[in-house]
């Protein structure tokens, strides 16, 4: 399972905590009940919707998002595209 499918940051849902898609269940709920010893079928008496490649999902996202934040800035993504009418104003501030 892609964990850009199962795993989703909305602002608007839970403010922005990582949830598993279409649900309101924080990825690190599995990840604490994990650690405490629990297991798939455990979880899945409180998490009906919970499978195995959640639970995949929710442990390859973690260490994932920490390599993320730890690339230089450079080499990260730019999100934001400048409009030709931006540029130049930047261009002057210097």
């Amino acid at each position: 399972m892609n964990t850009d499918v199962a795993i989703v940051e909305d602002p608007d849902v839970m403010r922005g905590v990582p949830v598993f898609k279409g649900t309101r269940v924080p990825i690190a709920n599995v990840l604490a009940s994990l650690k405490a010893g629990f297991n798939l079928e455990q979880l899945q008496e409180a998490y009906s919707f919970l499978t195995q490649e959640h639970v995949d999902a929710a442990l390859t996202y973690v260490p994932r998002q920490i390599a993320e934040s730890r690339r230089p800035r450079a080499a990260r993504p730019i999100r934001v595209l400048l409009s030709r009418e931006i540029i130049p104003l930047l261009s002057r501030r210097k």
